[in-house]
């Protein structure tokens, strides 16, 4: 935490919405907020060059923002308790199942890397799976929703030496919310070598809040 970052979200098609990131914990990747100082002055060099409205990132913020209060208290899945004289109880900090009530809303996310939105990627498995969780973070909040909104995920290390950093990452950016689903698996390699975690996410909504959201979003 502490640095600036510029996350492209949404609403230009060249140079797509930018939130800031100056802060990494959930509250700012469920309630997008627009640059500021020279970060913001840089944004709107950016789409200027684009050929975008600089005023791009404060609109997509405020639509954004809009969303996302009609969703961010709008946590709706549990963790399922299993009884441990029937099932294993999981190795570490996850649920065995979520369960989300009916006419819920999912929200699946691509698999995310850890590379930041300048193209740097860090060596380590927890600093790549940091960044992972941000980016779900600024893909659910394009949506309306957010970390705590997650009933499962899907990750994926590239050696059993990974598997410490990713759970310690999951955990911070987890930290304090529901337990999720969730599959760690080792794999062979991503499609970079410098790569070394991969996260999927599935999230739910309720149905009301999802529709409140989208109509917050049409009168913006």
């Amino acid at each position: 935490g502490g640095e600036d970052r510029l996350y492209r979200v949404g609403a230009c098609p060249r140079d797509v919405g930018v939130v800031s990131g100056s802060s990494l914990d959930r509250a700012m990747l469920t309630r997008p907020i627009c640059a500021r100082g020279t970060a913001a002055a840089a944004a709107a060099a950016r789409y200027s060059r684009a050929g975008c409205h600089a005023a791009a990132p404060l609109l997509y913020a405020r639509a954004t923002s809009q969303r996302s209060r009609a969703l961010s208290k709008a946590v709706i899945h549990s963790p399922v308790e299993t009884d441990p004289a029937a099932v294993h109880p999981p190795f570490a900090n996850y649920a065995h199942a979520t369960s989300v009530p009916p006419a819920s809303v999912f929200l699946c996310t691509s698999g995310q890397l850890g590379i930041a939105p300048d193209g740097s990627v860090p060596a380590s498995a927890e600093a790549q799976a940091a960044i992972a969780f941000q980016n779900i973070g600024a893909i659910l909040a394009a949506s309306g929703a957010g970390l705590q909104h997650v009933v499962r995920l899907n990750a994926y290390v590239s050696g059993r030496e990974h598997l410490p950093g990713y759970m310690r990452a999951r955990d911070e950016a987890l930290r304090g919310l529901p337990k999720t689903a969730s599959t760690l698996m080792v794999v062979s390699g991503f499609a970079r070598p410098e790569f070394v975690v991969e996260i999927e996410a599935l999230a739910a909504v309720s149905s009301s809040a999802a529709a409140s959201a989208a109509s917050s979003a049409a009168s913006a």
